[in-house]
């Protein structure tokens, strides 16, 4: 998460600030219209992140442990908005992929990020069972073009910034080597 985390951060239109809070929103990039936006939900344990691009586009990542991150969403997203554009499931412990069953279950999802790490739980294949029934683009990420199994650690790797006024070229090390247009 940190690598994404830190692209978004130091990137943007500029006037960059600082993440307070687990609970804080900080808009980033205060010129943009409308800013970056980087929400760290308070779900209890595991991780959830919802971020918010200039360009009005929708990055989810992980999803906790329960459906606390469906009440999240319904803070920061609009009432009639059920579509998220990326979903980013960065290992499929319980605590990340649980509440992604659950979003999958009531949002649109553009597309969806996951790093191959194979698992056996109900819930992680039951997500990999709604990817396929709901025919949802899936994009398998590996750390440096090598898979490993049952990784934890992230190296670093290659990190470029990101410009949000033109094509995202994404040269994470451990993500891929295309660019997403956003």
């Amino acid at each position: 998460i940190f690598p994404i985390v830190f692209l978004i951060l130091f990137s943007g239109c500029g006037n960059h600030g600082q993440i307070i809070g687990i609970q804080d929103t900080q808009n980033i990039g205060a010129d943009c219209n409308p800013p970056l936006q980087i929400i760290f939900f308070d779900i209890g344990q595991g991780d959830s992140i919802l971020i918010n691009t200039p360009q009005n586009k929708q990055l989810l990542i992980d999803g906790g442990p329960d459906q606390t991150v469906l009440e999240k969403l319904g803070k920061y997203l609009d009432f009639d908005d059920k579509y998220i554009d990326v979903v980013v499931l960065t290992h499929p412990h319980a605590d990340h992929v649980d509440g992604l069953v659950d979003v999958l279950k009531r949002y649109k999802i553009g597309e969806v990020w996951i790093t191959g790490v194979l698992h056996t739980s109900s819930k992680y294949l039951e997500f990999l069972d709604l990817l396929n029934e709901q025919n949802i683009f899936t994009k398998i990420i590996f750390i440096c073009d090598e898979q490993t199994e049952n990784s934890q650690t992230y190296p670093l790797g290659s990190i470029r910034t990101l410009n949000f006024n033109q094509r995202l070229p994404l040269f994470f090390c451990f993500l891929f080597s295309s660019t997403v247009n956003f």
